[in-house]
């Protein structure tokens, strides 16, 4: 008799629409993760473009992106890898320079964006979650990256703030999701650079709140190597370029070169680091 009535009851809910709005809000819950699996997807075709050198295709994946995927929260970011990677293969300092000013205005659209994101409620569904704090990758990143394109432009002020700005919503970030990978990287970096100031300065950097802990900062690196979905390659680049090199990591660097001169032939910069290392690290 139990049975008879629970089926009575849920023929009565389904045909009074009582399951209608639950049920469609998890499959568009549904579509939404997979959208957003599948852009995911597409912006790292576009890194591994871009590291390749291949920036053609790269813009061209990247309004692939924009037609497909207009509401994805890291889409102004990855608009923004194109400009970068432009800017970094163009030997005009005139272009360099217009192209730095495009990327300053890209980041600071996505910073607007993402801050008004933010402050809209969300459901407590995990999927719509997800999304939010996808938003809050894309401010701390371009809040990073834009403090990163003021120091080029040598506006001190600027770059101070507004990479304390990422630093500070990264940390928030990762405080309340550590699985969001992506944003390891731009951590690393900040604690490693920071944490390798010159003993006299130190101090000085302690005064301004931007001191660092450079061993965190080596751990964070390696884990967004390992783990970014997106930021990987660009990751295990700026570990070859910039972190210290010394005999007891030639041989890790050597082989990290190697892996990257297999996965992005096209980009001159790993053979030649690689060949570098061979002299610290013989085969």
């Amino acid at each position: 008799m139990t049975n008879v009535y629970l089926l009575l009851l849920l023929f009565f809910a389904q045909s009074s629409g009582l399951f209608a709005a639950p049920i469609s809000d998890a499959l568009s819950l549904q579509a939404t993760a997979v959208q957003a699996d599948s852009a995911q997807a597409r912006s790292r075709e576009i890194i591994d473009a871009l590291m390749n050198g291949e920036i053609e295709h790269g813009d061209a994946l990247v309004q692939s992106l924009e037609i497909e995927y207009p509401d994805y929260p890291l889409l102004g970011f990855i608009r923004l890898s194109t400009i970068w990677a432009k800017a970094e293969s163009s030997y005009d300092a005139e272009k360099r320079r217009l192209l730095l000013e495009a990327g300053i205005s890209q980041l600071k659209e996505n910073i607007a964006i993402a801050t008004t994101k933010i402050s809209q409620p969300t459901l407590e569904h995990s999927s719509t979650k997800n999304v939010s704090l996808e938003w809050k990758l894309n401010l701390g990143l371009s809040q990073a990256f834009l403090g990163l394109a003021y120091m080029r432009t040598e506006s001190w002020f600027k770059s101070y703030k507004y990479g304390r700005q990422g630093r500070d919503t990264l940390r928030e970030l990762i405080k309340e999701n550590p699985s969001i990978e992506d944003a390891y990287m731009v951590l690393g970096f900040y604690e490693y650079h920071t944490g390798v100031i010159p003993f006299y300065l130190a101090w000085l950097a302690a005064l301004v709140d931007l001191s660092g802990d450079s061993a965190l900062g080596l751990q964070y690196i390696h884990r967004s190597m390992e783990k970014a979905p997106l930021l990987s390659p660009e990751a295990k680049r700026l570990f070859l370029m910039q972190t210290e090199t010394a005999p007891a990591n030639a041989c890790e660097k050597k082989i990290l070169s190697t892996e990257m001169v297999k996965l992005y032939p096209k980009n001159a910069f790993f053979p030649w680091f690689k060949s570098q290392m061979l002299t610290l690290c013989p085969e």
